[in-house]
């Protein structure tokens, strides 16, 4: 149940950091819903370092793999919907015109 929660998160994280960005609003603001999604992972590898406690690293290393992934390709998802929507292809650049 946790990792479900986990993957969640990193869906809604990713979504709002990369629709925040595409409304022009303070790239702050998306940071922050980024990083709720990849700072738990990242703190049990630090718990795991401090503890001596290897197999609690590797299993924080695998999770903000697996949460950084999830952000990545759910924040690429949107932008490539929002440029199909505003009929761009995706060869084009934003130099190109609207």
């Amino acid at each position: 149940m946790a990792a479900a929660a986990a993957t969640v998160v990193a869906l809604i994280g990713g979504v709002a950091g990369a629709v925040l960005i595409m409304a022009t609003r303070p790239v702050l603001t998306a940071g922050v819903m980024i990083a709720l999604a990849l700072v738990p992972g990242a703190a049990l590898v630090g718990i795991g370092a401090a503890g001596g406690d290897a197999r609690l690293a590797a299993d924080g290393a695998l999770r903000w793999a697996h949460d950084a992934l999830i952000v990545t390709g759910v924040g690429a998802l949107v932008f490539w919907s929002y440029r199909l929507r505003r009929g761009r292809s995706l060869g084009t650049t934003a130099a190109a015109g609207p």
